[in-house]
């Protein structure tokens, strides 16, 4: 499978148990060749979603130093904005090469007054959102959005649960905490050629459960790896949302389900003059979830194949990568 197909999951909540074992099966069966789908059906407002981009916009288009003033606050807090090439997606897999030509502003979970997310252990994990205070109402329409999408987050692991054959609430106590963050990432128009394999965000696979992506239609975008090693094209339909396994996800399924590498592309310079905007939910499982094989993926010769491990281990050192790329080039 070479490209990315389209399901309609509307029918998993309102349909009888066969359409419903349906759509798990294509589920399935595309996560376990290419790992990535584009949803339709989803049930995410279209006002909720253009009133995200339209906020972002007028976010990016402030002066850098008006934006610089909503950085977060600390290396290990994931939230607020990040400037153009401070970050290198994978940065591991790109060892060596530049930085991402991307900025974008990072925002996570809403309600964390429960002493939970409080516990010395987590750290800075669930610290408090860093907003901007212009434009006039980004925070609304972006705590909005981010209910939206960790709701359809939360529907779709109901699906992958019953794809797995497992109760369709499986992962629910494992995500019900979670540190989701959701990005608006910027990719601004290239005056000055890339630096020889800089991109707009270099080859990785994503980090947590499952990735929701909406992207604008423009040159310079989404290229998944498919299984014949070359890269394809993502395109979508209009208010479309594409999903992809997390690393966390590959690893809780033993590998049946595939963590897809996948990379923004820069424009042809004809058309360098565009600037581009994706707007993105990485759902991160609860940082204590105990994320190991789950009942359903191994059994005689096939053994689990990844130690447990705490979700929030785990994504702590890999977005903490991301960040800190010139010391793993160092290393």
């Amino acid at each position: 499978m070479t490209q990315v197909p389209v399901i309609d999951i509307s029918g998993f909540a309102t349909g009888d148990a066969a359409t419903r074992a349906a759509i798990a099966k294509k589920v399935d069966d595309t996560f376990r060749q290419i790992g990535f789908l584009t949803l339709t059906g989803h049930g995410v407002p279209t006002d909720a979603i253009g009133d995200a981009f339209a906020k972002a916009h007028e976010f990016f288009r402030l002066p850098e130093d008006v934006k610089a003033k909503f950085a977060p606050p600390a290396l290990d807090i994931f939230r607020g904005f990040n400037s153009s090439a401070t970050q290198r997606s994978g940065s591991s897999h790109n060892k060596g090469l530049p930085p991402d030509l991307r900025e974008n502003y990072m925002m996570s979970r809403i309600d964390v007054e429960d002493p939970y997310f409080r516990r010395p252990e987590f750290g800075n994990t669930y610290a408090p959102n860093h907003w901007p205070e212009t434009p006039a109402g980004y925070r609304e329409a972006w705590e909005r959005f981010y209910r939206e999408m960790n709701g359809l987050a939360d529907r779709f692991m109901h699906i992958c649960a019953t794809a797995l054959g497992l109760e369709e609430t499986w992962f629910d106590d494992k995500t019900d905490k979670s540190s989701s963050t959701c990005v608006a990432n910027h990719y601004p128009s290239q005056p000055d050629a890339p630096l020889p394999g800089q991109l707009r965000a270099g080859a990785h696979s994503d980090v947590g459960s499952i990735t929701l992506l909406l992207q604008e239609r423009a040159m310079g975008g989404l290229q998944v790896l498919g299984k014949d090693e070359q890269w394809h094209d993502v395109v979508t339909p209009r208010d479309a949302v594409i999903v992809n396994v997390g690393d966390l996800l590959a690893q809780w399924t033993n590998d049946r389900w595939v963590s897809t590498k996948h990379r923004v592309v820069n424009p042809p310079r004809e058309y360098a003059a565009t600037d581009r905007m994706s707007l993105s939910f990485f759902q991160h499982p609860n940082y204590d979830a105990m994320v190991e094989c789950v009942p359903t993926c191994t059994g005689p010769g096939n053994p689990p194949k990844y130690e447990p491990i705490w979700a929030g281990t785990h994504m702590h050192r890999r977005m903490m990568r991301a960040r800190e790329w010139k010391k793993v080039d160092a290393a």
